[in-house]
């Protein structure tokens, strides 16, 4: 059966996209006070993933980091890794209101 160049791209993306999820995964738990707290999901766009990271209100400020530096380096990571791959990604971290 002849594989179709498509369908070679297809499952190299998925692929990788599934090896930076655990990479970004792997990073988050590491800077943060409750690794339990942390887990990374992706959707797929057609051209753009997005990176969906799942936490807790008490760890999502050392995700963000001092002036968001953390953050904005791991969307750097993971944009610079992607494109590589020709496909850009975000990381989409929850929201939670500080006046609650």
């Amino acid at each position: 059966m002849v594989e179709n160049h498509n369908d070679k791209n297809e499952t190299s993306r998925e692929h990788s996209e599934e090896h930076i999820r655990t990479l970004l995964e792997t990073i988050i738990k590491n800077l943060v006070t409750y690794p339990q707290d942390i887990s990374v999901t992706f959707e797929r766009g057609e051209r753009t993933t997005i990176l969906k990271v799942q936490c807790t209100q008490r760890v999502v400020g050392q995700i963000i980091g001092s002036q968001g530096k953390n953050i904005q380096s791991l969307r750097t990571l993971t944009l610079g890794m992607t494109s590589l791959l020709g496909f850009r990604s975000i990381i989409e971290i929850p929201y939670f209101d500080p006046k609650k």
